[in-house]
């Protein structure tokens, strides 16, 4: 058990440096967090607990790696997106000026 609570917190860690590389204010203050989550739960004994918050390490992480994306600025006012292969790319809906929207009083 012990062994997988050490690799959720090193995972997280990694993610982290993958997700926010390159922004110092954000690398420390995931860094921070993620210590200060699972210091506030280095006395769990109970392995279903213990088991839950292993499954929610592993979500929020893969949430970080496929959502999050950071934004640069390459020119005064011009970013550029990072986007990484894990990225989730949605597809993108033109918006129709022409469609008629109903509102419904309430």
């Amino acid at each position: 058990m012990k062994r997988q609570v050490l690799q959720s917190f090193k995972s997280l860690h990694k993610a982290g440096k993958v997700v926010f590389e390159g922004d110092l204010a954000a690398l420390e203050k995931v860094r921070l967090k993620i210590n200060d989550e699972y210091k506030k739960n280095k006395n769990l004994r109970d392995k279903t607990v213990i088991d839950e918050k292993i499954k929610f390490s592993k979500e929020v992480e893969k949430e970080l790696r496929s959502s999050v994306i950071q934004a640069v600025e390459v020119a005064p006012g011009k970013y550029e997106a990072k986007i990484r292969s894990e990225t989730i790319k949605l597809d993108n809906i033109p918006f129709k000026e022409t469609c008629e929207m109903k509102v419904e009083k309430t």
